[in-house]
């Protein structure tokens, strides 16, 4: 943006200016825009004593950024989503676990609202962690389950709208979590971007795994479980959960 560029509205004042908080508004109609038109604004306020109020952005740093554009349903990115285990793993309870799945939105991500990832989509009980945008946090439906950290990361930090990212999640079973080894959870993911629109197609799956490596999976955990009969949900905790 070059100083040229600068265009200066006044703000609608509220009607009742004796409340410590109000709201200015300014009607924007980006009709005339072309798509892919980027606009950053900052405000100028100061009361009047003169004192200028902070934090209100510049020219330098503008205060906010807004990318007019066609909207679109998020997708999966461009890589592979990544395992802190290489091919077929297990996950072992008290352990800490690393996933991360590329996402898509051609608004950029800092459009999307909603991201979950399901590590059990093949089965009626759901095992969710859920990240908002909102408060940039993730919470989970699994009582047996500790967050240890999530986030969502610009692929391209240097862009404003950067279309692709990653999301990482960290986490780990506790020692309750169900040790059914003949159960084998399938992974799927499902984003919403700030119009809610889902993931297309939704509930994109992160794995799949062969009967056989299904079959060798299970007997190495009863083998397991047959060893460690002292810890009552001693390898009970084994999950099952295959990457591609």
């Amino acid at each position: 943006m070059d100083a040229g560029e600068i265009s200066i509205y006044e703000l609608e004042i509220p009607n009742n200016r004796t409340s410590v908080q109000g709201h200015y508004t300014y009607p924007f109609d980006s009709s005339a825009y072309q798509s892919g038109s980027i606009l950053r604004g900052w405000l100028d306020v100061a009361d009047a004593a003169g004192n200028a109020m902070l934090a209100s952005g510049s020219f330098e740093t503008p205060l906010f950024n807004v990318l007019i554009d066609n909207d679109g349903a998020p997708q999966l990115g461009s890589t592979p989503p990544s395992w802190h285990l290489a091919g077929d793993a297990w996950l072992h309870p008290g352990e800490g676990n690393h996933l991360s799945v590329p996402v898509w939105d051609m608004n950029g991500v800092s459009d999307l609202e909603v991201i979950q990832i399901d590590l059990a989509s093949n089965h009626n009980t759901p095992v969710q962690i859920t990240w908002n945008s909102t408060t940039n946090q993730c919470l989970t439906n699994e009582v047996f389950i500790a967050i240890d950290s999530c986030e969502l990361e610009p692929v391209n930090g240097d862009d404003v709208f950067s279309s692709e990212g990653l999301f990482h999640v960290n986490f780990s079973l506790q020692w309750g979590f169900n040790p059914d080894v003949s159960l084998v959870r399938t992974p799927s993911v499902l984003v919403h971007d700030k119009s809610d629109n889902p993931t297309s197609p939704p509930f994109l799956p992160l794995t799949g795994a062969s009967p056989e490596s299904l079959k060798s999976l299970v007997a190495a955990c009863r083998s397991l479980l047959a060893m460690e009969h002292s810890l009552d949900l001693g390898l009970g905790s084994n999950l099952a959960l295959m990457w591609a």
